[in-house]
């Protein structure tokens, strides 16, 4: 499935995806918001179900949270392959995000994976592979981060 537009998530909305055992190619395009919302994403496993997300300018997020900070996204039993040819270009920048089962294959920039800026919402991670994309790839992890085996 090939996204050519950004995805505007539903106002106050519960978005789930499920990408049963397909790749999702968001190229640049990402999730906007025009009000809080809760965005679930889930696959079939991380050989199964994967996002390609390939922005070309810097601090894009897959998530775009706008003025909208208590976001929610969830990521579960997938593969979510950054190609990001920039640095900072993160999943989201805002709100709470929880990730399980979730392959991250990374490029070879810097600060390309999970960030939270806040000090009053969380990143919860079980159950991840973070895969480097190169000597370039650094702050992967950053933020108030609750991590799990």
């Amino acid at each position: 499935m090939t996204e050519d537009s950004d995805i505007a998530v539903p106002s106050g909305a519960k978005l789930l995806i499920h990408l049963s055992n397909y790749t999702l190619t968001m190229g640049a395009n990402r999730f906007t918001y025009t009000a809080a919302a809760y965005v679930t994403i889930e696959g079939n496993g991380v050989n199964h179900s994967q996002i390609d997300f390939t922005p070309t300018t810097a601090s894009h997020t897959l998530f775009d949270n706008g003025a909208y900070t208590d976001n929610s996204v969830e990521m579960s039993n997938l593969t979510f392959d950054n190609n990001a040819t920039q640095s900072y270009c993160y999943i989201a920048d805002e709100g709470n995000q929880a990730y399980y089962n979730v392959r991250f294959e990374l490029p070879n920039v810097q600060a390309c994976a999970i960030y939270n800026a806040s000090n009053t919402n969380y990143v919860f991670i079980k159950s991840c592979e973070f895969i480097g994309g190169g000597t370039s790839c650094q702050d992967v992890l950053y933020g108030n981060l609750i991590i799990t085996t």
